[in-house]
């Protein structure tokens, strides 16, 4: 039997409502080409509007923004209950009457769908996709009860997805606000982190020798401008590397260099978590491997001091570099640690062991709820699974 099939143009229309800087408010949200994690379907944050400087487009509540410049990053949100205005390398869309808006997010957030926009791509450095192509992009045609019925299922899965990510960012700042509070009521030592640590650069390489491999690099794309760590960082290794160079859970990397205009990473710091798709995990040469070298001070506590904002102000301030930020050789060496008693470090411990563990859970939730969420995505939207089926277990 045939199957009745809808194109993605007759989902969506393109919104063309473009703005000048001229025309923004102060309290709008921009949202970057680089603000979308690849194949993530979230935000990773938003920006304010200052300093912008050229045409953007704007966008609404329930719509559709998708990546065009390398469409293969597959770099598509659904706006939810945001507005604001973004870059032009994006496309925003508008679900046409009687299309549930979530529905056709979920449609453009299919693999194949970024597929074809790549193969539709013109550009060498800049590659774009051609809307003339992926609008004839094919799905069947679904009943809007239908709709309302998938974008409700697989949404279940992205919030829920998205309340752990909240979670995760809250817990990354409760912290380093324990830390400072406990640092400013009890007494304090300033010690030069060079009495403290071992700090172990990480492996330089070669494009070459990014392949297929059971190990895997960590990057400076490893770390959140948020805070905290991103899984696609992550780059498969073949060459050489030093044993000190190898990084597993738990440990601490700090990053050396930095590509943002306002030093948003250099300096920041990131709790390894557990990596389950490679057997090694190498830092790269962006990074820097600090442990512990004296035995009374724990991995737990030298995280409080790596992630407060005065050792990320210190290392800010010991940058240079234009379009590449550096960190001067000396900045985390000659940083003066606060280290406070050994009782008062006892309970920071203990503390922040809980709420290592709870980022753990919710890091391996979101995971498995990411594994789900792409399987039923190309399931239901195929109609190999319909959401009869999904309700009833099967």
């Amino acid at each position: 039997m045939e199957i009745s099939v809808a194109s993605f143009g007759d989902l969506v229309d393109i919104v063309k409502d473009t703005v000048k800087p001229s025309e923004l408010g102060p309290d709008e949200k921009y949202l970057a080409y680089e603000h979308i994690e690849p194949s993530a379907l979230r935000v990773s944050r938003f920006e304010s509007v200052d300093g912008i400087t050229s045409q953007k487009s704007r966008f609404s509540k329930d719509q559709i923004i998708y990546g065009r410049l390398r469409p293969y990053f597959r770099k598509v949100i659904f706006t939810g209950e945001n507005e604001g205005i973004c870059s032009s390398d994006f496309w925003v869309f508008r679900a046409k009457s009687g299309v549930h808006p979530r529905f056709a997010f979920y449609v453009a957030a299919l693999k194949e769908f970024s597929d074809m926009a790549a193969s539709s791509s013109t550009g060498t450095r800049m590659p774009r996709a051609s809307w003339d192509v992926v609008k004839n992009f094919e799905v069947p045609d679904f009943s809007f009860k239908e709709q309302q019925e998938i974008g409700r299922k697989l949404g279940l899965l992205d919030d829920k997805i998205e309340s752990n990510q909240r979670m995760l960012r809250a817990n990354y700042d409760l912290v380093g606000l324990y830390f400072r509070e406990l640092t400013s009521r009890v007494p304090v030592k300033r010690i030069p982190l060079s009495n403290l640590v071992e700090i172990t650069k990480g492996v330089s390489y070669k494009s070459s020798e990014l392949q297929d491999s059971d190990c895997a690099l960590v990057t400076i794309k490893s770390f959140d401008r948020n805070g905290g760590y991103k899984s696609d960082g992550l780059k498969a290794y073949t060459g050489h590397y030093k044993e000190g160079q190898l990084v597993g859970r738990g440990e601490l990397i700090v990053a050396q260099t930095d590509l943002t205009q306002n030093a948003e990473v250099v300096g920041r710091v990131v709790r390894l978590p557990d990596i389950t798709d490679y057997n090694h995990i190498v830092a790269s040469l962006d990074l820097l491997v600090i442990r512990p070298s004296d035995p009374q001070i724990s991995n737990s506590y030298l995280y409080g001091i790596l992630s407060s904002n005065e050792f990320r102000q210190w290392c800010r301030n010991r940058v240079n570099g234009t379009t590449v930020l550096h960190l001067a050789k000396d900045a985390v060496p000659t940083f003066e640690a606060p280290v406070i008693p050994r009782a008062y470090r006892r309970e920071f411990e203990a503390v922040v062991s809980k709420i290592f563990q709870k980022s753990d859970s919710l890091r391996r939730e979101n995971e498995l709820l990411t594994e789900l969420r792409d399987t039923l995505l190309p399931e239901l939207l195929s109609r190999r699974i319909t959401s009869e089926q999904l309700e009833a277990g099967l």
